[in-house]
């Protein structure tokens, strides 16, 4: 019996599908391991439709937040999902910790840069860790050329690129 055993796809929105080389693997494997972070139920979908799944739940792995991003694109799409999400974080902070960081990459995506810089601003009040990756993460390419954006840079201490 072939087992493949497969973690953490934290699969970008740009790139959906699993790497060929992977896939190929995938394929030839009586069973598939998924050990944790799917973080997509697209990913879960995908990996099926190579043969039986075995998958745990990762820690960063949040299926009511999966289940609303379903809901919300299957009802309207990504800009459904992206509204969703949002939504299901902003009512989790009610009552327990949802990243401010992960809201301001929503509304980011979403292409609401008000949104997003009011949440980013809460991101650094709030000492988000998540903050560290500010500079790269591609959500945020459509604010870079917004002052605001540099100045934030700068005031988390991360290096300011000129374009």
């Amino acid at each position: 019996m072939q087992i493949a055993v497969i973690s953490d796809t934290h699969m970008p929105r740009g790139n959906r599908r699993l790497p060929e080389a992977c896939v190929g693997r995938l394929r030839e494997a009586d069973l598939i391991v998924h050990a944790g972070d799917l973080m997509r139920l697209s990913v879960l979908r995908e990996l099926e439709a190579y043969g039986p799944v075995v998958a745990v739940y990762g820690n960063a792995d949040d299926v009511d937040f999966a289940a609303a991003l379903d809901q919300g694109f299957r009802s309207s799409g990504w800009k459904g999902a992206l509204t969703q999400a949002i939504k299901t974080g902003k009512t989790r902070r009610k009552t327990k910790y949802f990243s401010p960081y992960i809201i301001a990459r929503l509304y980011a995506d979403l292409g609401d840069k008000e949104q997003a810089f009011q949440w980013l601003d809460t991101a650094y009040r709030e000492h988000d860790f998540l903050l560290v990756g500010l500079a790269t993460q591609f959500q945020f390419d459509p604010l870079r050329s917004d002052p605001r954006f540099e100045n934030l840079l700068r005031r988390i201490g991360l290096p300011v690129t000129v374009s």
